[in-house]
C-alpha cells in the first residue's frame, strides 16, 4: 500500500502538521503506481513503536 503526506485537518495543537492518506483514497486513485528505482532517495525499516507504524496500522 502507498501512502501520500498531506496536511492535517482539525486540531491545530496536533504535533505534526500532516497526516499519511492512502493513495487509494485520493480523488484520482490509480490503479497502478509504478515507482522509478532510480527516482527513489532512500529507504529504511520502519519501528513498530514508530508514529509513522502506528498510523499505518490505524491506532
Amino acid at each position: 500500500m502507498i501512502f501520500s503526506r498531506s496536511p492535517k485537518k482539525g486540531n491545530p495543537a496536533a504535533q505534526s502538521g500532516f497526516q499519511l492518506t492512502p493513495l487509494s483514497s485520493a480523488l484520482w486513485a490509480p490503479k497502478r503506481v509504478y515507482l522509478n528505482k532510480d527516482h527513489i532517495v532512500f529507504t529504511a525499516p520502519v519501528r513498530d513503536d514508530s508514529q509513522v507504524s502506528q498510523t499505518l496500522k490505524g491506532k
